[in-house]
């Protein structure tokens, strides 16, 4: 009697478990339907900050782009003497001096508030000055704020030039802008020529008057010297009466050429006054000042720097 082992049925394939589904070409699968749920608020939160930054981008682009500028050239020429009208030789450092003085007095506070009032503005520069018409009239303090940040004078290297540049994005209105200021800058320089020319005109007006007073009184003396004298009575036989009467006429000869002297000053000094140049001095005068003790003690210590 044999016996022979049980045969087992041959396996088959494992049961797959619940949930679980094959996997194609072992790459996993990506859901955007749960990635557009989770990350919605950060998708609308960017979007808001693009469309905020676009409109605001915008504006300030609109607002600033393209700049134009409008430019002014003076040329510097060196500061006039304190007590001659002709131009004063100074050195390159005084020069620099003198033109970084001038560039600031382009845009000092003087300047600007001419040109913010001038009433030629509103219509020149009719979009920036737009911006500063309120309901109870035109803002200029804040005009002059503005203006002052948008202009700029400086001396141009190597040259003796003065550049005055405005900036904006508005090619008519900045050209409007700076021919403003320099209208005022040209107005301020005059009312400054104006008052030292006042101030020359009294001093050589001062002059005249005592050199009138002196002819007055040089021609009193005249008088008296020879009313005292008693000249008309004096005999020429007389020695001691002939020196006398020397005397007297060698001093009213003196006195006379003095008034004549003071009367030629007199008439130079009113053609002076007169003149629709300006008051000018001959070279006679300036020599004259220039070899004055307190003129040479100035010369001495610009020397001695």
């Amino acid at each position: 009697m044999t016996s022979a082992a049980p045969t087992r049925p041959p396996a088959g394939p494992a049961p797959m478990r619940p949930g679980a589904s094959p996997m194609q070409g072992g790459a996993p699968t990506i859901d955007p339907i749960k990635i557009l749920k989770k990350w919605k608020w950060a998708l609308v939160a960017a979007v808001f900050v693009g469309v905020v930054l676009g409109v605001a981008t915008n504006f300030v682009w609109g607002a600033t782009y393209p700049f134009f500028q409008s430019t002014v050239v003076y040329e510097a020429m060196p500061p006039q003497d304190q007590t001659l009208l002709e131009a004063a030789q100074i050195d390159e450092t005084a020069l620099e001096q003198f033109m970084a003085t001038q560039a600031a007095r382009m845009l000092s506070p003087t300047v600007l508030e001419k040109a913010t009032n001038d009433p030629r503005l509103l219509s020149e520069a009719p979009k920036w000055s737009s911006q500063f018409v309120t309901d109870t009239g035109f803002d200029s303090r804040e005009a002059m704020n503005d203006l002052e940040e948008r202009a700029k004078a400086n001396p141009i290297n190597g040259t003796f030039n003065i550049q005055l540049t405005v900036t904006w994005w508005d090619r008519n209105d900045v050209a409007a802008m700076a021919g403003l200021l320099k209208d005022a800058y040209m107005a301020e320089l005059g009312d400054a020529k104006g008052r030292d020319n006042r101030q020359r005109r009294d001093a050589i007006q001062r002059a005249i008057d005592d050199i009138k007073q002196e002819i007055t009184n040089l021609t009193e003396r005249r008088s008296r010297l020879i009313r005292d004298e008693d000249v008309s009575s004096i005999s020429e036989q007389s020695g001691t009466t002939r020196g006398k009467l020397q005397l007297i006429a060698r001093d009213r000869n003196e006195l006379l050429l003095e008034i004549r002297r003071m009367q030629v000053q007199l008439e130079r000094m009113n053609e002076m006054l007169n003149s629709e140049s300006g008051v000018r001095y001959s070279d006679t005068q300036r020599a004259m000042a220039e070899n004055r003790p307190i003129v040479q003690g100035m010369k001495n210590e610009r020397e001695g720097l």
